[in-house]
């Protein structure tokens, strides 16, 4: 008899005598009618639930629509295949603020029907970097295309010859070689979209003020930008990043305008093409790779003021800025000003700005921040990320028009004072990815400082505050050290966020800890925090650990960097309000407890916040694919000030639990409801199985008493 496996999980066996074999769990004889149904039943069942196991993000690109709704997008992946889903609705909500998804296209079908046939070719705008030139350029060879030496990465090891140029056809979409059983065969020319996130893009909306950004209102109310194409910027694991008409209605919706295939991905990050590299994405033994895995960031900055120098025209433009995630060392930038302009791939190469690499930059999980410094003016500035040369964390400052590194600010390695704590090597990585800035005033887009995690549980803080054009930035400092109840390191793997407290003004840095980046992690029992620690106020941090500013305030004791769970009070019932006294707490925490009979809580997505409310997930997972996790998730809400629940119903724990889904998305919004504000909380999900499963849910909020000058990360949704 043949050995059982996967197909066959029964002591069930058909045949008979020596021909007797395990029966696959999806045969039964149509002589036994009742197995048969039920066969087939479990049969369906199984295909339902491999069709339903997707990743769903929700991103929305305007900040106020009117009462018939808004354009959201989510986008999946199916891991039977590793195929992708780019999905358009229009979202519009009732009277209790609840949402409702109304599908309106999808982009996979579209993209199979634009590179049919011929299509591949023709009706496709694809362009790549020329590293060795640095610049954009089609994704094609010959005169004006690919370079050679870059076109020859190309050429698969698993194919006799040289067979570049059909490979470079086969990625654009060409089947034939598919027919052939040269290359893979692809249920669908999207390929999955994992940890890339919709970013939607519509007219330039942000509150830059005429007199600390000057030409920005012109830029915004100029009819060519005020009435641009939306479109929808997502990252693929085919190796490309997809520009996506992001109308909802019209000939063009949800077609590809054009795609992007970042240089570094030729190469892979290991220098092996035909492993990790674009190569490998054919093999007819394929082994799922990381290609473009993470989200861009889009933002309006200002060309005229960048690199330390201000000319004097200004010269405003929206860029798309983003890394690989697990599939590169590299940082990409776009000039998505004008999507009108592209109307070919020439006109479409024009786009691509610069791609970033350096010896010490890791892989590109995260997502740079863009802001202004007094220094250099508009800056891109990224973390080192996981796995760089030498396993030390860094700073990058980068020209946003150029990509030129203008600064690298490395991060002293803290001194062993615990033995779980090993010395930064290429070996034990400090692995900082994820970082934020705090703006001081939103009209005017300056920074004054850049805070960023690591694996080692250290929080850092790095002062951009210098104008210098001849000085170095400080070192950064060890803002806090975030550890557990046995003292051991609590790594962060999400990104930091600034908020400031309604009423007093204070600036608290939230933040939870825990990982799940390779397979040990996923049976882990660690127990994991969420902080919120004091850092001085909206107008400047502390640079004593005190809180200064604020009159009414004494200095805290304790006031030495880094800061600790000592000087911090524990939450342990969040129906009970707190009130913090600075002089001797700097901020509060909260412990996220052991799953029931499973992993431990942590957090693995962004905190958001809306008006002194910082909401956030811990998440339980329950697979053994750390590349396809599935779990349960718990979704908080507390009041900075007060320390207490800010969701209705939440219990002494305050969280609301999502079974049906890994929550990866917290979005706050304002939905005015007949005129009266309210707050309105929504969970966009991962591995949403069933169906009857929404991908995105309303998580009921206290209403804060009124609304306040300092919104940070929300929309207005208006209702009726």
């Amino acid at each position: 008899a043949t050995t059982k496996s996967w197909w066959a999980t029964t002591s069930d066996t058909v045949g008979s005598g020596t021909t007797e074999q395990p029966r696959p769990d999806n045969y039964y004889t149509a002589a036994k009618a009742d197995q048969m149904v039920d066969g087939l039943k479990k049969t369906f069942e199984s295909i339902d639930g491999q069709l339903s196991a997707f990743s769903t993000s929700f991103a929305t690109a305007v900040p106020q629509v009117s009462a018939q709704g808004v354009a959201s997008y989510s986008t999946k992946f199916d891991a039977e295949d590793w195929t992708g889903e780019l999905e358009a609705s229009l979202t519009t909500f009732d009277n209790n603020g609840v949402p409702k998804l109304t599908s309106q296209w999808k982009f996979a079908a579209k993209l199979d029907s634009q590179a049919a046939d011929s299509g591949w070719s023709s009706g496709r705008n694809i362009v790549t970097y020329d590293t060795a030139n640095r610049v954009g350029v089609p994704f094609r060879s010959g005169s004006g295309g690919i370079p050679t030496p870059q076109l020859n990465l190309l050429d698969t090891s698993y194919v006799s010859g040289n067979d570049a140029q059909n490979y470079l056809e086969y990625l654009r979409g060409n089947r034939t070689q598919e027919l052939a059983k040269v290359y893979r065969t692809r249920a669908k020319l999207l390929g999955d979209i994992v940890n890339a996130k919709a970013r939607p893009v519509a007219a330039p909306a942000a509150p830059y003020s005429a007199a600390n950004n000057p030409g920005y209102d012109t830029f915004k109310t100029t009819s060519t930008y005020a009435n641009r194409t939306p479109m929808v910027y997502v990252g693929s694991n085919d190796g490309m990043l997809h520009a996506v008409n992001g109308s909802l209605e019209g000939p063009d919706a949800g077609k590809e305008l054009w795609a992007y295939v970042p240089g570094a991905l030729f190469n892979g990050p290991s220098g092996t093409p035909s492993i990790n590299g674009l190569a490998s994405i054919g093999n007819p033994n394929f082994s799922h790779r990381f290609m473009v895995d993470s989200t861009p960031l889009a933002i309006d900055v200002d060309f005229g003021r960048t690199g330390g120098t201000a000319v004097g025209t200004t010269n405003w433009r929206t860029i798309l800025v983003g890394g690989l995630g697990k599939g590169g060392k590299a940082i990409y930038a776009l000039d998505i000003t004008n999507p009108a302009l592209v109307t070919s791939e020439t006109a479409a190469a024009q786009n691509v700005l610069w791609e970033f690499t350096d010896d010490d930059l890791g892989y590109t999980f995260g997502q740079p921040v863009v802001v202004k410094t007094r220094k250099y003016g508009w800056t891109v500035v990224a973390g080192s990320g996981y796995n760089n040369r030498n396993g030390k964390a860094y700073f990058f400052f980068i020209n946003p028009r150029t990509g030129a590194l203008l600064e690298k600010v490395e991060a002293p390695c803290p001194a062993l004072t615990l033995p779980s704590t090993p010395a930064c090597s290429a070996s034990n990585q400090a692995g900082m990815a994820h970082i934020n800035a705090f703006v001081l005033d939103l009209t005017d887009g300056y920074a004054d400082a850049i805070y960023g995690g690591d694996l080692m549980g250290n929080l850092w803080r790095l002062d951009i505050t210098g104008t210098s054009s001849t000085s170095r930035y400080p070192a950064p400092e060890r803002f806090a050290r975030l550890v557990g109840s046995n003292d051991e390191v609590l790594p962060i793997t999400s990104k930091p966020l600034p908020v400031v407290q309604p009423g007093t003004n204070r600036r608290y840095i939230t933040v939870g800890t825990g990982r799940l980046l390779d397979s040990p992690d996923l049976s882990t029992t660690q127990a994991q925090r969420f902080f919120a620690i004091l850092d001085g106020t909206n107008a400047a941090f502390s640079r004593d650990g005190t809180i200064s500013g604020q009159t009414r305030d004494l200095p805290l004791a304790t006031g030495n960097f880094p800061l600790t769970v000592s000087n911090m009070l524990q939450l342990t019932n969040l129906n009970n309000k707190i009130s913090l006294d600075p002089r001797t707490q700097i901020g509060w925490y909260v412990d996220l407890g052991a799953a029931e009979n499973g992993p431990g809580w942590r957090v693995l997505s962004d905190p958001t916040s809306f008006y002194g409310t910082v909401a956030f997930a811990a998440t339980s997972p329950n697979s053994t694919n750390p590349c396809s996790p599935n779990g349960t998730s718990r979704i908080y809400a507390i009041d900075l000030g007060s320390g207490s629940c800010g969701l209705t119903g939440g219990g002494a724990g305050c969280y609301v639990s999502k079974t049906d889904g890994v929550v990866i998305d917290l979005t706050f919004y304002s939905v005015n409801v007949n005129g009266v504000g309210k707050s309105v909380l929504l969970a966009g999900k991962d591995n949403c199985v069933g169906t009857n499963c929404q991908p995105v849910d309303k998580v009921d909020t206290v209403n804060p008493s009124a609304l306040g000058l300092q919104r940070l990360n929300w929309r207005e949704i208006l209702v009726n």
